[in-house]
């Protein structure tokens, strides 16, 4: 016998856990939260393999075009500077993101770099509330 398997737990909603496992036993709960998490593991990174992108005064795509890790194909997908991630059971998902520029002149300069989604209802890009980073030099 385990440690988890003498530890009595209490769920919070006795029906969330459906499983034959006795939710009163932390063993049972953790194999049933280990079920459930399973199929959306996985992380995703991806980078632009090519470099030496220019940006010049509008809104432009950063080129996205190469995998790193693909934790999860049915979850992520990459292709054509988009990055698609299909939802599984409705779950959140902690997205982090890192842009790095570099100015090739000597003047002021200023930038935004954002978050753009496309809801599969309507197919039309915006910007993800929250996402906006600025900065620059002498702005």
């Amino acid at each position: 016998m385990t440690k988890a398997q003498t530890t009595l737990y209490g769920p919070v909603t006795l029906s969330d856990w459906d499983g034959s496992d006795d939710p009163g036993e932390v063993d049972g709960a953790l194999d049933q939260l280990a079920d459930r998490l399973r199929g959306i593991e996985g992380p995703f990174d991806a980078y632009d393999g090519t470099g030496g992108q220019t940006v010049n005064g509008s809104a432009s795509t950063v080129n996205i075009d190469t995998t790193r890790l693909n934790g999860n194909s049915t979850i992520f997908g990459l292709s054509s500077d988009v990055l698609t991630i299909t939802q599984v059971n409705g779950g959140n998902l902690d997205i982090s993101y890192r842009v790095t520029l570099g100015n090739t002149g000597t003047g002021d300069y200023g930038f935004d770099v954002y978050l753009e989604h496309a809801p599969a209802s309507t197919g039309v890009f915006a910007e993800v509330a929250g996402s906006r980073v600025s900065g620059g030099k002498g702005t």
